[in-house]
């Protein structure tokens, strides 16, 4: 009696934390055929040696690996050590980055199939005809005369894409995880719909005419079942959320749930109608995460990406006036007829609008785009190496490009990690221009050498309380007394230690016997500090009350909560 056939799905992403949704769906709509599926989950990071090694442990008979724009270049590695350490092994690839150029990549890889739409369809025939073949022949592959829809191949040496699949019907999707999976500390993803409204020219998804929606009944029972297995963060993989008919719906469902997860949704602003909102409004703080790609606020840069979306400054605006959900927004440097004066108005527009995170990102050539095809038409130069950033524009230099590298630099680590909360509103209220202030900063940290290396912890306060005080000095109002104490505040925050930095310049009071009292009258614990400024009052009331006064910093509280306060 022969060994029932092994495959290997291989998963490597740029952390542990992620899973891959599209390898587990493809098992699960498999379980029921004879043979057994493995999935194998790395990172970037796993050595290539140590991969290879669990891979063969396996003995599979076929590997399939999920392929995208930040793992090709360690899957094409490893495909090549595969073929070496076992050259009879078939080789199976999917994923964005080869399906879109299926019979090229077949040849790069050394591979042998490549689905080249959703997978979940084209794998279960994939598998059917390799256990007919293997009850007839012996080998666990295809055959020469077997075609497939949704499947590339080779043939006698030759590259060869069969039709396209039409797209499934997605009732049928099964849970993809399995129910012994443990998520607490993982990201756990769903689909409420595949497809998407858009058709930006510097996407894949351009391509893709075909929105289609689960009814929210699957979806819940689906995010429930997420629950049971522990998840903790819900990530909705679809392309824009809200554009489900039933959306209003799931978030009222969700909203009702007894969890502490957090759900993280992909929107678009435009799409927001009044029934979400008045269902959004009743979000629990915490329980919500949106993001949004803005990309840009330039109604001309938009026509020149095909991306058309009416109304989507009210809808962000609405949106991020209910305070109760966190919102992570999208700008994209380098698209077609954008110059630094118009993504200077862009990224000042939407950072006005306070998100909780603004991510500065750069146009990416993503392959087999329309974007591709028009790049000597905006005289875009770009790497020919992933993630094929661009490099500079007909209306963007390098140099510019490396000015908001600077600033992309600084605004990561200063405004969206939300360790400087405060000390950064007060500098950047004294500044007409925010994106200069971030180019600013970074180009402080660059001049420390730090553009190659990271900093420390205290060095990055250092740096930002020195930028600050030099750049804002002369402005009327400005105290830097203030700024000291503010961003020792912050530094506090997020660094509980008995010592602090020279450059916060710790006041020399006495804080024992504060501590003492605290605990004696309250039963209160934590690190108490003396500050030249009322700097609590000065962020809760906005009053200006000078000290000194004395701040505990709460033990056991989450960072941010305190405050006990002292007046001398």
């Amino acid at each position: 009696m022969r060994n029932r056939p092994k495959v290997v799905l291989v998963s490597i992403d740029s952390r542990f934390i992620h899973t891959n949704i599209a390898l587990r769906y493809m098992k699960e709509f498999t379980k029921d055929l004879n043979y057994d599926c493995m999935i194998r989950e790395y990172t970037i990071q796993s050595p290539l040696m140590d991969m290879l090694d669990d891979i063969l442990d396996d003995e599979p008979q076929i590997v399939g690996l999920s392929t995208y724009i930040w793992n090709v270049d360690t899957v094409e590695r490893l495909s090549r050590l595969l073929r070496i350490g076992r050259p009879d092994i078939r080789l199976l690839f999917g994923g964005p980055e080869v399906s879109w150029n299926a019979e090229e990549s077949l040849l790069r890889l050394s591979g042998d199939y490549i689905i080249t739409g959703e997978g979940e369809e084209t794998y279960r025939e994939l598998i059917e005809k390799c256990i007919l073949n293997m009850e007839a022949t012996g080998f666990f592959s295809l055959e020469d005369n077997d075609v497939i829809r949704g499947l590339a191949a080779m043939r006698n040496g030759i590259p060869v894409r069969f039709p396209a699949r039409s797209k499934m019907d997605l009732s049928r999707l099964p849970f993809p995880y399995s129910m012994d999976e443990d998520l607490k500390d993982r990201i756990a993803c769903i689909e409420a719909s595949r497809g998407c409204p858009y058709s930006c020219s510097y996407c894949l998804s351009s391509a893709e005419k075909d929105l289609r929606f689960r009814s929210a009944d699957d979806v819940m029972s689906d995010v429930e079942k997420l629950l049971g297995l522990g998840a903790k963060l819900v990530k909705f993989m679809d392309r824009t959320f809200n554009a489900h008919p039933d959306a209003a719906e799931i978030f009222r469902r969700i909203i009702g749930l007894k969890t502490n997860a957090v759900f993280h949704f992909e929107m678009s602003p435009s799409m927001v109608d009044d029934l979400q909102m008045g269902v959004l409004k009743d979000s629990p703080p915490g329980r919500m995460q949106f993001e949004t790609g803005v990309q840009s606020t330039d109604e001309n840069v938009l026509r020149m990406i095909s991306r058309f979306s009416s109304g989507s400054k009210e809808g962000l605006k609405k949106i991020l006036s209910l305070g109760n959900i966190h919102h992570h927004l999208d700008l994209i440097a380098g698209l077609p007829m954008d110059d630094m004066e118009s993504f200077n108005r862009s990224f000042n527009e939407i950072y006005s609008l306070g998100p909780d995170v603004l991510q500065l990102g750069f146009l990416k050539i993503i392959k087999g785009t329309p974007m591709e095809r028009e790049t000597k038409r905006w005289n875009i130069i770009y790497s020919p190496f992933p993630p094929y950033q661009v490099i500079s524009t007909g209306t963007m230099g390098r140099t510019d490009m490396e000015r908001l590298k600077s600033a992309e630099k600084s605004l990561e680590k200063y405004h969206n990690t939300g360790k400087f909360e405060n000390s950064l509103k007060y500098a950047i209220g004294f500044h007409e221009n925010p994106l200069l202030f971030f180019e600013g900063l970074g180009k402080a940290l660059d001049s420390e050498g730090y553009r190659v290396r990271s900093p420390s912890s205290d060095d990055y306060y250092r740096i930002f309380l020195m930028y600050s005080i030099r750049e804002l000095e002369r402005k009327d109002g400005f105290e830097p007394g203030l700024m000291r104490d503010l961003v020792k505040y912050d530094f506090l925050l997020w660094n509980r230690r008995q010592g602090i930095p020279d450059f916060l310049e710790r006041i020399d009071k006495d804080t024992n016997e504060v501590r003492r009292r605290l605990k004696r009258e309250g039963g209160i614990e934590g690190h108490v500090e003396w500050f030249e400024n009322d700097v609590v009052s000065h962020l809760s009331k906005n009053e200006r009350n000078q000290g000194p006064v004395a701040i505990l910093f709460e033990k056991g509280r989450t960072y941010g909560k305190i405050i006990t306060l002292l007046q001398q």
